[in-house]
């Protein structure tokens, strides 16, 4: 060919690089193939010269050959270079083969590459180079990563990581794809957030590639649910049974039951502590095991779990007691309780022989008695003698006599009152069967009236003489001993008075006897033994109408004798009905009898002793409490006792007593609350009911507690603000619905209030919480609920009884009301001391008077 047809051939060729440069832009030529250039004819470079890079295409994909060429620009001309070149590219690509005017370029991963010619020699370089953007080729293989667990629950979520790949094993971004479930009730959610599955079974998720390239095969993942855990359940003995069995010590029952699983495999199963030895299966397996119950309130608790770690538990509570009262309705003779407290006081309660404070009950007394008027059992007028005399009759004959008539009255015209000396108590003294007491009266002045006749009959002929004397009369002092006999009948105190001894003091008559100056001495004598027996016979009424009384009323009060209401929310009827069953009074024997509870002791020091029988029920049984409940449980025991030379007052409260009191409130319906919101506050975070399924019982102690109340069963069902039951402040949020059965075993120590002189109760950190999760809106929530809800039980319901042990009142009461004194003086315990002896709570100490 001729140079003119190179020329031309190349102008062309120039002239189509030009127009697809304008075309494509970006400075750089795009040509389909060699040819279009090939015929340029080579340049010998200048200095004016540039090195370019051209790309037969600047996107490429994977895989895909390509022309690079190099080319000398001059001007607005292109040449092919007619020295040695080389091509580079970076990064290095799979393929680059050299040729004469550039290279042949094949990338198999993805990216941006960099290609740029130079001189062989190196004296010239493209400085801007072009770029070829080589993108993933077809899809072939579809990638899905996720977290292989052989079980998934309601807390976890499937997470895809999903990667489509072309033939080289780039990445194509982002990735077309869907997922389907199958069967595709119950699951939700997607690949990035996580899928989740509401019920269980087993499920197939498929991903499925959607890009504009089909012919890449699906992934099927399979999924096992099994977000509920094995059923346990305890089939004997019942749920709230009372088992009547054993003595009050530990006894070992054998529990029956069964777990079973219909989805995954049961992996193990414990009652208590002991580990039970299963088959690797979800069919249903019984068990019988040996269980040590205690007294009172017994809780079983099983916890099972199946081969996807869920764990299933129980806390199954009953009543065990080898004896258990009937339940009544009204003071039915086989609801009695009948040494449900007792009391001891010793002598120094009676009398320590120190007036200055009123600690003792001769103190008291004395300041009771001193209120004592006889003005007003003595009125104006008040006839103390009427004794006429004889009278002649006609004056018959032979008939001679002489005769004195009195009538002595106090003196209704004289505007003086009766005068009598402060009564001083100097002794009262605990004697074998009753009281024996010494009082002693000081001066006692009486206003007189005497109306006097004297009537002579001699010889038939009558004569009389009389006359109004006014005057005083009285004694120096009287003492009075005597004893008070105390005993109980027919559920009363009685007490009586004999033996009364007199000794007068000092007695004296101020009269003028005027014109019966001739009888002066007889109307003195039979006026002053009027005035004697007057006050005596007003001694005897302060003896018999206030002494006696007032040690009969003390006795009697030594125990628990008011009346008990059950605080909100409980808002039930029970009755208490108490009554004295045995009282001893302890002392010297001086021939009254000594009590056959005297016997085991010495006779001095002197106590009196006083058990109390008990009648506790309610008015009527509650909606939610089964017509065949049992009654309250009966512990039995000894009587208590108390060492009357350390202990001034003992009193002991039996379990048994306690517990017909808890048992009657939760007959009653008064542990059920339907309006938790109300009761607890609504800052609680719960709302909705409360129901107790056993009654609550005191129970010996453990782990260092003076005793354990055990509640059995607490049923809640209520809508449950999480954040707010854990104490956390948060906006209003969607509460969870719950059902939970808890039991408690309270450890309490117990002290006395001295400002109200009432039992106060401390729950102490040995308590223990069974609960088990009945179910719940949420299971994801399910373990942590249910503890923040079992420890809420365990704060408010001590709470509650609290209230109701605190009902039981100790000798702390207001002697103004009692003995009838004119100030307030109250009676407590002081020093006292608290401890358990033969099923009861014991109270011991002194009386200290505010």
């Amino acid at each position: 060919m001729s140079k003119n047809n190179r020329q031309s051939i190349t102008k062309t060729a120039l002239a189509v690089g030009l127009f697809l440069q304008t075309a494509c832009g970006a400075g750089s030529v795009q040509v389909d193939s060699p040819s279009a250039i090939g015929a340029a004819g080579a340049a010998t470079p200048q200095s004016a010269d540039l090195l370019v890079t051209r790309l037969a295409t600047t996107h490429a994909a994977a895989g895909q050959t390509l022309r690079a060429f190099c080319l000398v620009q001059r001007g607005s001309d292109y040449f092919e270079p007619s020295a040695a070149v080389t091509v580079s590219v970076l990064p290095s690509p799979a393929g680059l083969v050299q040729n004469g005017s550039g290279a042949t370029i094949s990338a198999t991963t993805a990216g941006s590459y960099q290609v740029a010619c130079a001189l062989a020699d190196g004296s010239a370089r493209d400085p801007n180079g072009a770029v070829l953007e080589v993108a993933p080729g077809p899809a072939v293989d579809l990638e899905v990563s996720y977290e292989h667990k052989p079980c998934y629950s309601a807390v976890d979520r499937l997470q895809l990581d999903v990667v489509v790949r072309d033939g080289h094993g780039n990445e194509i971004a982002p990735p077309a794809f869907e997922v389907t479930a199958s069967p595709a009730a119950g699951v939700s959610g997607n690949a990035t957030d996580g899928f989740r599955f509401s019920a269980d079974g087993d499920y197939q998720l498929t991903v499925r590639y959607t890009g504009p390239q089909g012919g890449v095969s699906p992934m099927t993942i399979p999924v096992h649910v099994d977000a509920t855990p094995p059923v346990v359940v305890i089939t004997d003995p019942a749920r709230d049974a009372t088992v009547i069995a054993g003595s009050t010590d530990d006894a070992v029952l054998m529990v029956k039951g069964y777990v079973a699983d219909t989805t995954s495999a049961v992996t193990s199963v414990h009652v208590g502590d002991l580990a039970l030895s299963i088959r690797a299966s979800t069919e249903r397996q019984t068990f019988t095991v040996p269980f040590t119950s205690r007294w009172g309130l017994s809780v079983v608790t099983a916890r099972a779990t199946d081969a996807c770690g869920n764990a299933g538990w129980v806390a199954h509570p009953f009543h065990r007691s080898p004896t258990v009262a009937a339940p009544a309705t009204s003071a039915a003779t086989a609801a009695a309780i009948t040494e449900a407290m007792h009391a001891q006081v010793s002598q120094p309660f009676l009398d320590d022989h120190n007036r200055a404070d009123l600690n003792d009950l001769a103190s008291v007394a004395q300041a009771a008695l001193s209120t004592f008027d006889p003005n007003q059992t003595m009125p104006r007028g008040f006839l103390l003698v009427d004794s006429p005399a004889r009278a002649c009759d006609g004056c018959p004959t032979g008939s001679t006599f002489v005769d004195l008539g009195l009538q002595v009255a106090r003196d209704p015209d004289n505007a003086a009152s009766i005068v009598f000396g402060a009564p001083r108590i100097d002794r009262l003294q605990l004697v074998a069967g009753g009281v024996e007491f010494a009082l002693h009266l000081g001066r006692a002045d009486l206003p007189l009236r005497i109306q006097a006749r004297l009537e002579e009959c001699t010889l038939g002929c009558s004569a009389s003489q009389t006359a109004t004397l006014h005057g005083w009369a009285g004694i120096g002092s009287l003492d009075v001993s005597g004893r008070i006999m105390v005993d109980v009948a027919s559920g009363a105190v009685n007490a009586s008075v004999n033996g009364l001894a007199f000794e007068t003091v000092g007695a004296y008559v101020d009269l003028d006897c005027g014109i019966l100056d001739s009888v002066c001495d007889q109307i003195t004598s039979r006026v002053v033994a009027s005035a004697v027996s007057s006050i005596q016979s007003q001694a005897t009424q302060m003896v018999s109408e206030q002494l006696s009384p007032l040690v009969k009323s003390a006795l009697a009060s030594a125990g628990i004798t008011q009346s008990i209401s059950l605080p909100a929310p409980a808002f039930a009827t029970v009755s208490i009905n108490v009554q004295p069953s045995r009282l001893s009074l302890c002392g010297q024997n001086v021939g009254l009898g000594v009590p056959a509870a005297c016997t085991n002791h010495p006779a001095t020091p002197a106590f009196f002793d006083l058990a109390l029988a008990t009648k506790v029920f309610p008015s009527r049984r509650g909606a939610s409490i089964p017509t065949n409940a049992a009654g309250a449980l009966v512990y039995g025991g000894g009587s208590t006792t108390f060492d009357a030379a350390t202990t001034s007052f003992g009193l002991g409260v039996r379990y048994d007593f306690v517990n017909s009191l808890f048992w009657a409130m939760w007959y009653a319906g008064g542990l059920e609350i339907p309006d938790l919101k109300a009761a607890l506050g609504a800052a609680a975070g719960l709302d909705g009911s409360l129901a107790v399924g056993l009654a609550p019982v005191i129970m010996p102690g453990t782990n260092g507690s003076l005793f354990d109340i055990g509640i059995g069963d607490i049923k809640l069902d209520a809508q449950a603000d999480l954040a707010a039951l854990q104490g956390i402040p948060s906006a209003a949020g969607q509460p969870i619905d719950i059902s939970l059965s808890a039991s408690l075993v309270v450890g309490v120590e117990l002290g006395v209030d001295d400002a109200t002189g009432t039992l106060r109760m401390t729950v102490t950190d040995t308590s223990r919480i069974y609960f088990q999760v009945d179910s719940v809106g949420d299971r994801a929530y399910a373990a942590v609920l249910g503890k923040a809800l079992s420890d809420l039980l365990a704060r408010e319901l001590p709470k509650f009884l609290d209230q109701i042990i605190s009902q039981v009142q100790l000798p702390a009461f207001n002697l103004k009301d009692v003995l009838g004194l004119q100030a307030d003086v109250t009676w407590y315990l002081q020093d006292a001391d608290i401890a358990q002896q033969n099923g009861a709570v014991t109270v011991s100490g002194s009386i200290a008077v505010k």
